[in-house]
């Protein structure tokens, strides 16, 4: 799998020319759905995999607009979610 993600960045920086910002953070999103999906081959995914990491992440969108609009931060760690109410 990594193959894959290795080409498209190279895509993204050859053909693209994207900027090494650019392909950070596609990297970082890309990274963040494989440990989402929790799958070795790339055609594991379907698209119902894809549908509910997009949920998961509105849903977390929306976690975290509350969160800014009652000046609470929160962050995670493997232990679970901790919130810190900021005054």
């Amino acid at each position: 799998m990594k193959k894959y993600i290795d080409y498209f960045l190279n895509y993204l920086q050859t053909e693209k020319d994207a900027s090494s910002s650019t392909i950070h953070k596609y990297n970082a999103d890309i990274e963040r759905l494989f440990e989402y999906l929790q799958v070795n081959d790339i055609n594991e995914i379907n698209q119902n995999h894809l549908r509910n990491y997009l949920n998961y992440i509105r849903k977390l969108t929306i976690i975290l607009q509350i969160l800014l609009q009652t000046k609470l931060i929160y962050y995670t760690t493997s232990l679970g979610f901790y919130i810190i109410l900021v005054i």
